[in-house]
């Protein structure tokens, strides 16, 4: 039986399979089903399924049931969303009022939105989040507001994860990125924003006159999305020579709070999925530890001159 079928069964077609099933100690996505909630969560595939003596995870914003009295649901506010406070709250399954701390703008959300932790703002009158919906018009704003004149956005704004593309003036780098990564994250050009290790790999290739390209896609290699590899050189028989340059966060996340662990966890998924993917396609993969910093120019040497 295959994982999607098991999941429905298991939970009486409550909750299914959203994303990938790569095997049962790897994530999955799961979304809860029921009309009140809608939930997308990431969770160990065999944690998900649980054990005749250990219960199985189940949707982290409603838990077992939707019998969440109003203290319950201000706890949990007051975990997730501290800069917001609830006015009026009558039952998971209706709208809550609530205020954002931050503009004192009012709105009404569904709870199961409102404890959403994917989502960084969902205030409407502060940006991408539920609610009123940003226009292109408004998104173009923001952006000058943030950014002035430094970046432009080309591409048709259509929502908070449909990637985009932006122009980097000063450098008139092109490159796609979701808006919220854009305005809730501070991501900004990929080229402008590499690390030390990236700048004296790419300096290396210049200097010995390799041709390379920069934030490498391959077709079938996702995780949630397309991945990008850091450099990609084309050999004589046409396949390609991949580098990866792994910096300090791929070995343990920035600090202790949830947001960076689960950052970090999200990192050690993907160089798994990139080195699963290269391994199975025959794909040449070399990987740079941060700890190898000042030998890079003998490790690109040794593969590309010698």
């Amino acid at each position: 039986m295959e994982f999607a079928e098991k999941v429905k069964e298991l939970t009486n077609k409550e909750y299914s399979l959203v994303g990938e099933y790569t095997g049962i100690m790897n994530r999955v996505i799961i979304r809860h089903d029921i009309k009140e909630c809608g939930f997308e969560f990431e969770v160990v595939a065999n944690n998900f399924m649980g054990t005749k003596s250990r219960k199985g995870s189940r949707c982290p914003v409603c838990g077992t049931s939707f019998k969440m009295s109003e203290k319950i649901f201000i706890e949990k506010m007051k975990r997730i969303r501290p800069n917001y406070s609830v006015d009026k709250f009558f039952s998971f399954s209706k709208k809550v009022k609530i205020k954002h701390l931050k503009c004192q703008h009012s709105f009404e959300i569904s709870p199961a939105c409102a404890l959403d932790p994917r989502t960084e703002t969902i205030c409407p009158e502060c940006g991408l989040g539920s609610g009123r919906k940003m226009n292109h018009e408004q998104f173009i704003k923001k952006v000058r507001e943030l950014e002035g004149e430094n970046y432009k956005v080309i591409g048709r704004y259509s929502g908070t994860h449909s990637h985009i593309v932006f122009r980097h003036i000063d450098c008139g780098t092109e490159f796609e990125m979701r808006p919220n990564n854009f305005i809730h994250k501070n991501n900004r050009c990929p080229k402008c924003t590499k690390s030390k290790g990236e700048e004296a790999i790419e300096r290396w290739f210049n200097s010995n006159e390799i041709e390379f390209k920069t934030q490498f896609s391959i077709e079938g290699c996702k995780y949630k999305n397309i991945l990008k590899f850091d450099f990609a050189v084309e050999l004589e028989d046409g396949s390609y020579c991949i580098i990866e340059y792994d910096g300090r966060y791929h070995d343990s996340p920035h600090s202790k709070k949830k947001e960076h662990v689960k950052k970090w966890e999200d990192q050690v998924t993907r160089d798994k999925v990139k080195n699963d993917f290269c391994q199975k396609n025959g794909i040449e993969l070399i990987r740079i530890h941060h700890s190898e910093f000042k030998n890079i120019d003998k490790i690109l040497g040794k593969r590309f001159n010698d």
